[in-house]
C-alpha cells in the first residue's frame, strides 16, 4: 500500500486530471438518468404472478382505469349532461385512449337488442320529463349504477381505458396531463374529480422529480453547513463536499450505462450516497487535521494521513457495501437496484476519499491552526462521556437492554403496506379526489378476477355461468367491494332485451321463447341461453373486455373497490379464493389478478427480504468483525451497538404507525451501515492507543476523544442530511427521512455510550496488528517462552511488547544501567559480557528464543551485564506496562508466565548440576547473568 500512497501524494496532478476526465465522461451520461414509475420495478423479478397478469391484460386489456367524477346537486340535467357529453368527446380524441365510458356515449344494451343500436342517453338536451324517465330506467339496470351514476343521482362518472402503454411511456407522452388540463377547463359551477392507479403513478412520478430537484441540494446545503460548523474552515467544508458530489455524478453516470434508472423503490439512492459518501473524506480531513502541525511538510503529513485512516475507511466500506449488497437477495426488483448502486457509490465515495482529497491537500499549504483549536470543547464532552459510560457500565448495558426489548415489543406491531394512496397525504389533492369519487360513486382501485377453463366454449355452459354469478355475487357482499362487472351482467341484459322482441331462428334452430305474458330468463329457462349466446356472437365487440372470443374459456370479472391498503386487499383476495375453491370445479381455476394485487402480494416479499437481507448483512458484519478482531467475543460486543438503532428503529415504526413499505425498508440497512462504520473507527483507533497506555479506561477515552470526533461530525451530517427529506410531502420520503434521522441518532448514543461500557474491560486487537507482527518461523516451537500457545497467540503476546531492531555492534542494555525490560531473542545473536576488575569477557552466547533482563522485568535494578549484537538482532522488548497487558489476555498470560517459570527453573536446575563439576565457585556476577538470562538449553 506505501507505493499506491506515494502515487498519490507524489502524482496528485495527474490523479486530478484522469479524475476530472473520468467525472466529465460519467456527467454526460448521468443527465440522461430516467425515472421509472412502473409498478414492475416494485415486483419480484421474472415473476409467475406478473406474467399471469400479462397474459390477461394482452387479452382483456388494462385494469388500470382512469375515473372522473362529476358531482353535481342532480346529474339530470342538460348542464350537466352536455358537459359529461364534451369530456367524454375530448378525451376519445386522445391518441392513447383506447375507450372512453359515460352516460352520453354508452349504449342501451336491452333497447339495442330490440331495435338499431341506441345511446343510453340519446340527446343530452331532453325534457326534465325524458331526464326523470332515464334516472328511473337506469334505477332499474344495476349495470350502470356506480360505474357511471350514483343511485341518488347527484353523481357521474366517466371511464377512461387506456392503451396498452407502459408506464414510463404514459408518463413521457403526457396522457395524464392532457386529461387533467380538459377536467380544469370543464370545472365548476359542478365538482370534478380526476383519479385512478394511472394518474397516482404520475403524481407519483411528479412528486419524485420534485423531491429530487428540491431535497438533493438542500441535503448538500445542510451538508456543507454541517461540515463548516465541524471544521471551521474552508477546505474542510468544501473538500468532502465535491468528493461526494463527484461520486454521485459517477454513480448515476453508471447507472444510465448500466439502463437502469430511478424508481419509487430506489429514488432515495442520491442523498444516500452523499449522506453516507460524506463520512469517508471527512475522516480523512479530521485525520489531516490532527497530524497538520505547523512546520510539518506537506507530503508527510498527507502520507501520514493516508497510513492511519486507510485501513479503517477499508474496513468500513467493506462492512457498509457489504449491507447493501445484501439486499441484492431481496426479490423487488428496485429494492435489489438499491443495494447494487449504494454499494457502487459508497464504493467510489471512499476510492475517491483516499484520492481526490489527498491529491487536493497535497496541492494546498497547511492549515495556521490545529483542527482542535476549532473545537476545543469536543474532545472534553466526548471524553467525560466515555468516562460515565465506563464508569456506569452496568448501568448503561441494562438501560440499553431495557430499551431493546421495549422497543421489540412495539416492533410487533409494525404494519407492512405497499399501495400507492398511502404514498400521499389524506390533504393532497390526489387523495381528497379518490376519496370523493368512493364516497361519491364507485371504487376508484380496479383488479380482474380471472376463471380460466380448460375447453373450449366452457364459459358459454350454463353451470358455468351460473357459478361466476355466484361468485360475482359473493364478492359484491364483500366489505370494501362497490362494484363487479362480468360476461354475465351483459348476458343477463341481453336476455332482457330478447324480452322485448324474441329473436326468429336460423334455419334449422329452435328456440323456446317466453309466453308474451310470462317473461322469464335463462337462470331459470335454461333453453333462452342459445338466444343470448347468438347475440353475444353478433355482438363480440362489446363482450371483447369480459370474454376471450371466439373460444370462450376465459373471462374475468372487474372488481373495483374503495380498499387501498395491501392487508385489506390481501384480505379479501383470500376470502375469493376460498370462496373459488369450495364452488368451483378443478376443470375451473378462479385467479384474482391485476397491479393492484401484484403490488399487494410485494408486502410478502418487503418482510421476507427484510429478514433476508439483515440476518444476512448482520452475519456478514458479525464475520467480519470477528475476524478483524480476532475473537467471537469482540466481535459480539462490537455488535451490540450497532444492532441497538435497529431495535429502536422498529420500535418508533410500530408506536409511530409508520409502515414498512418501499421507502422506509432500507433504513435498518442503512443504520447497520452508519454505526459499524464508526465502530469500526473507534476500535481499530483502541487497538492502537492500547499498546502505548496500559490503563484500558485511559486508552479508550483518549480514542473516543480524537476519533469519536469524525463520528460525531459525520453522524450529525447524516442526521441532518436525512432530516431534511421529513419535509417532503411525498409520504415514503418523508417517512424515510424521519425515521432515518432518528435511527441516525439513536446510534449514536449508542456508540458514545453503549460501545465504551462495553469495550472498558475489553481487550483488542485486529487482524492487522498481526498480520505486521513478523516472530519468523514457528515461533510457537522455537521460541520457549511461547510453548504451548498457537502462533496467533505468540503475536499477540509480541502486541503486548515491543519489537526492537540493533545493529551489529550495537548493545542492547549495558551494565549498571537501571532497566525494567525484559528481553526474548527473535533472530540474530548476541553475548552477554561481563566486566569484572576491568576485563570485558564474554560469558554467553545468546540465540533465538533466548531470554535475558528477567529479574528488570519483576523488580527494576541495575543490569549486572552488557548484552552487545554480534550481528543484526531483533527482540521483543518487555515492560512493566506489558504484565498489565498481558492479564487481558488470563489464559495466554497464564502459558507465558508458566514457561517463564519453567525456563528459570530449568535453568537453575542445569546450573546446580554444572556447580561441582567445575570444581571452584562462580564469580558472583556470573552467577547473577546466568540467573536471569535463560533459554532452551546450556551455551557454552
Amino acid at each position: 500500500m506505501e507505493r499506491v500512497y506515494s502515487l498519490i501524494v507524489h502524482r496528485a496532478k495527474l490523479l486530478l486530471v484522469l479524475i476530472l476526465v473520468l467525472t466529465g465522461f460519467f456527467a454526460s451520461h448521468a443527465r440522461h438518468i430516467h425515472l421509472d414509475s412502473s409498478v414492475d420495478s416494485l415486483l419480484p423479478k421474472d415473476d409467475a404472478e406478473k406474467r399471469y397478469y400479462d397474459e390477461v391484460r394482452h387479452l382483456f386489456g388494462s385494469d388500470e382505469i382512469g375515473v372522473i367524477g362529476v358531482v353535481a346537486d342532480n346529474i339530470y340535467t342538460p348542464q350537466v349532461l352536455q358537459k359529461i357529453k364534451r369530456l367524454t368527446d375530448a378525451i376519445r380524441q386522445i391518441s392513447e385512449v383506447k375507450s372512453v365510458f359515460s352516460l352520453t356515449n354508452v349504449q342501451d344494451i336491452i333497447t339495442s337488442v330490440a331495435k338499431e343500436p341506441t345511446l343510453l342517453v340519446p340527446d343530452v338536451n331532453a325534457t326534465h320529463a325524458a331526464l326523470a324517465e332515464l334516472k328511473n330506467k337506469l334505477a332499474d339496470q344495476a349495470i350502470y349504477l356506480k360505474n357511471l351514476v350514483s343511485a341518488d343521482g347527484r353523481a357521474a362518472a366517466i371511464n377512461i381505458f387506456f392503451a396498452n402503454l407502459g408506464d414510463d411511456e404514459f408518463f413521457r407522452r403526457g396522457i395524464d396531463d392532457k386529461i387533467a388540463a380538459l377536467v380544469a377547463k370543464e370545472n365548476g359551477p359542478e365538482k370534478l374529480y380526476y383519479t385512478g392507479l394511472p394518474h397516482f403513478k404520475v403524481h407519483s412520478t411528479r412528486a419524485m422529480w420534485g423531491y429530487l430537484t428540491l431535497f438533493i441540494p438542500l441535503t448538500l446545503l445542510l451538508i456543507v453547513v454541517a461540515l463548516f460548523l465541524s471544521f471551521r474552515s474552508l477546505r474542510g467544508m468544501l473538500l468532502p463536499t465535491v468528493t461526494v458530489i463527484v461520486s454521485l455524478i459517477w454513480t448515476l453516470g453508471i447507472m444510465v450505462l448500466a439502463g437502469s434508472g430511478l424508481s419509487l423503490g430506489n429514488v432515495a439512492l442520491p442523498p444516500l450516497v452523499l449522506v453516507l459518501g460524506t463520512a469517508y473524506s471527512l475522516h480523512i480531513v479530521a485525520e489531516y487535521y490532527e497530524l497538520a502541525r505547523p512546520g510539518r511538510p506537506v507530503n508527510e503529513v498527507v502520507l501520514e494521513t493516508l497510513q492511519a485512516t486507510s485501513l479503517p475507511l477499508f474496513i468500513a466500506a467493506l462492512t457498509t457495501v457489504m449491507g447493501f449488497l445484501s439486499l441484492i437477495i431481496n426479490s423487488i426488483v428496485s429494492i435489489r437496484e438499491l443495494g447494487l448502486y449504494a454499494s457502487v457509490g459508497i464504493s467510489i465515495a471512499f476510492i475517491l476519499s483516499l484520492v481526490l482529497v489527498p491529491a487536493l491537500l497535497v496541492l494546498l499549504p497547511l492549515p495556521a491552526r490545529q483542527e482542535e483549536a476549532f473545537s476545543p470543547g469536543i474532545s472534553a464532552v466526548l471524553r467525560k462521556l466515555a468516562r460515565l459510560s465506563s464508569r456506569y457500565r452496568r448501568t448503561v448495558i441494562t438501560a440499553g437492554l431495557l430499551i431493546s426489548l421495549l422497543s421489540a415489543w412495539q416492533g410487533s406491531s409494525i404494519q407492512v403496506g405497499s399501495d400507492f394512496q398511502s404514498f400521499f397525504r389524506p390533504t393532497d389533492p390526489v387523495r381528497q379526489a379518490t376519496d370523493a369519487i368512493n364516497r361519491y360513486l364507485v371504487g376508484s382501485m380496479t383488479f380482474y378476477v380471472a376463471i380460466d377453463g380448460a375447453e373450449r366454449d366452457i364459459i358459454k355452459k350454463w353451470d358455468t355461468l351460473w357459478r361466476i354469478k355466484n361468485l360475482q355475487l359473493y364478492i359484491d357482499s364483500l366489505p370494501g367491494v362497490e362494484k363487479t362487472i362480468s360476461f354475465v351482467d351483459y348476458c343477463e341484459m341481453l336476455d332482457r332485451g330478447i324480452q322485448e322482441i324474441p329473436l326468429e331462428p336460423l334455419e334449422g334452430e329452435l328456440l323456446e321463447p317466453p309466453q308474451p305474458e310470462v317473461k322469464t330468463t335463462f337462470w331459470a329457462n335454461p333453453a333462452q341461453l342459445k338466444g343470448v349466446m347468438r347475440l353475444v356472437f353478433l355482438n363480440a365487440l362489446s363482450v371483447a373486455s369480459v370474454v376471450n372470443h371466439p373460444n370462450y374459456s376465459r373471462t374475468v370479472i372487474l372488481v373495483r373497490t374503495s380498499l387501498s391498503r395491501s392487508r385489506d386487499i390481501a384480505a379479501l383476495v383470500d376470502q375469493i379464493e376460498v370462496f373459488a375453491r369450495g364452488h368451483f370445479p378443478p376443470e375451473l381455476s378462479v385467479h384474482p389478478t391485476g397491479n393492484l394485487i401484484l403490488l399487494t402480494r410485494t408486502t410478502g416479499n418487503i418482510v421476507s427480504g427484510q429478514i433476508q437481507s439483515l440476518a444476512l448483512s448482520a452475519a456478514v458484519i458479525f464475520a467480519l468483525m470477528a475476524a478483524m478482531f480476532l475473537s467471537v467475543r469482540v466481535g459480539l460486543i462490537a455488535m451490540v451497538p450497532n444492532v441497538f438503532p435497529l431495535f429502536v428503529f422498529f420500535g418508533l415504526m410500530g408506536v409511530s404507525g409508520a409502515e414498512l413499505n418501499f421507502g422506509t425498508n432500507i433504513i435498518a440497512s442503512i443504520a447497520l451501515g452508519v454505526a459499524v462504520d464508526d465502530t469500526i473507527h473507534i476500535m481499530t483507533r483502541l487497538s492502537a492507543t492500547v499498546r502505548t497506555i496500559a490503563d484500558q479506561e485511559q486508552a479508550l477515552l483518549q480514542s473516543l476523544s480524537t476519533v469519536g470526533k469524525p463520528a460525531l461530525y459525520a453522524s450529525l451530517v447524516l442526521f441532518l442530511g436525512f432530516l431534511t427529506l421529513g419535509f417532503s410531502t411525498f409520504v415514503p420520503i418523508r417517512e424515510f427521512g424521519f425515521l432515518s434521522a432518528v435511527t441516525i441518532l439513536v446510534g449514536l448514543v449508542g456508540e458514545i455510550a453503549l460501545l465504551p461500557a462495553m469495550l472498558a474491560i475489553t481487550p483488542i486487537i485486529t487482524l492487522w496488528d498481526l498480520l505486521h507482527v513478523k516472530l519468523g518461523k514457528d515461533p510457537h516451537k522455537t521460541i520457549g517462552l511461547f510453548a504451548s500457545l498457537r502462533p496467533s497467540q505468540a503475536k499477540i503476546v509480541a502486541l503486548m511488547g515491543e519489537l526492537k531492531s540493533f545493529p551489529r555492534g550495537q548493545a542492547i542494555i549495558r551494565q549498571g544501567e537501571v532497566g525494567n525490560e525484559m528481553f526474548v531473542m527473535v533472530s540474530g545473536r548476541a553475548e552477554v559480557r561481563v566486566n569484572s576488575a576491568g576485563h570485558i569477557r564474554p560469558v554467553w552466547e545468546l540465540q533465538r528464543g533466548d531470554v535475558f533482563g528477567v529479574t528488570s522485568l519483576m523488580r527494576s535494578e541495575a543490569r549486572v551485564s552488557d548484552v552487545i549484537a554480534v550481528e543484526d538482532v531483533e527482540v521483543l522488548a518487555m515492560d512493566t506496562r506489558f504484565r498489565t497487558r498481558i492479564w487481558r489476555y488470563p489464559r495466554i498470560a497464564a502459558r507465558v508466565f508458566f514457561n517463564l517459570s519453567t525456563m528459570l527453573l530449568d535453568r537453575l536446575q542445569d546450573q546446580l548440576q554444572r556447580a561441582p563439576e567445575g570444581g571452584t565457585e562462580r564469580p558472583p556476577q556470573a552467577q547473577e547473568t546466568a540467573g536471569e538470562t535463560v533459554g532452551e538449553r546450556s551455551r557454552a
